[in-house]
């Protein structure tokens, strides 16, 4: 089931309590907290036509849907295996929506269970990347539900799943916040 991004938050406050997978409530721990930036070229692969912007601060051009993936590498940022509060920081316009799913994964194995959501892009001009001065909408620290890492994952893929605009692209996205959750 893909869940909408709502609750925006100011970055990575991580105070709002997520659900755990028997609707309990459950609260970042406070510790370990990582942030998985665009501009990590060391430990970030790219597929598909996503690019940085002429800035570097954001991901643009996140499409084809089915193809198109950022791959962070755990290790390398060292991540941890566990349970994480996922949150984005982001910006939509005309022409951006559809659906993603967040995953972890090693070579030779499958991705584990990931979290799916869903981006709402901005009612307007329909087209591929609106032009300079085009309305847009920016999320910092949006909290979009939870992901798990399991032990011995090497990868966090954020995988494009649909788009609203077959010639649009998902979002322009600038950072993955993870904060590990305890139980109360």
């Amino acid at each position: 089931m893909r869940q909408p991004l709502a609750n925006s938050l100011s970055p990575y406050n991580f105070l709002v309590s997520a659900l755990s997978p028997d609707g309990e409530p459950t609260r970042p721990s406070g510790a370990g907290k990582h942030v998985l930036p665009v501009t990590e070229k060391l430990y970030m692969l790219l597929k598909g036509e996503v690019k940085l912007t002429n800035q570097g601060d954001y991901l643009t051009r996140m499409r084809p849907a089915k193809s198109c993936e950022v791959l962070w590498k755990l290790a390398g940022l060292g991540v941890p295996s566990g349970t994480y509060a996922v949150a984005l920081d982001y910006r939509v316009t005309a022409g951006n929506g559809g659906s993603a799913t967040l995953f972890a994964s090693s070579t030779g194995t499958g991705p584990s269970p990931g979290l799916s959501f869903e981006v709402a892009g901005l009612k307007g001009r329909q087209g591929s990347f609106p032009k300079s001065g085009a309305a847009s909408k920016t999320s910092q620290g949006e909290v979009v539900g939870r992901v798990v890492i399991p032990k011995g994952s090497q990868y966090l893929t954020l995988r494009v799943d649909s788009l609203t605009d077959p010639g649009g692209s998902l979002f322009d996205l600038k950072a993955i916040g993870l904060m590990p959750l305890t139980t109360p």
